[in-house]
């Protein structure tokens, strides 16, 4: 029996050494993935800048709509300051 001649071949050295490339490509890129994980201090700064944008549209959307909303918000803020107010006397005996 003779080999099979052609590009197709598995001994063809045109088509290993396009496997090899191949396979060094995927590698590389596989080497690169496992370097971004192993960076803990670059992770460690993309997880501030999501926290602190987090943080950051949480506050916006409060003030909104504390805006939206004033009554209950200086409601509440009343109460707090009479129950500061009520604890500061009976503490130092005016009441």
């Amino acid at each position: 029996m003779t080999p099979p001649s052609g590009a197709d071949h598995a001994d063809d050295p045109r088509r290993l050494r396009e496997q090899v490339d191949e396979a060094r490509a995927q590698l590389g890129d596989t080497v690169a993935e496992l370097a971004a994980k192993a960076d803990v201090k670059a992770m460690a700064h993309r997880k501030t800048a999501e926290t602190r944008e987090q943080a950051h549209y949480a506050a916006a959307v409060a003030a909104e709509r504390g805006r939206e909303n004033r009554g209950p918000l200086l409601a509440a803020g009343a109460v707090a300051a009479a129950v500061a107010v009520w604890l500061l006397g009976k503490r130092y005996g005016k009441w």
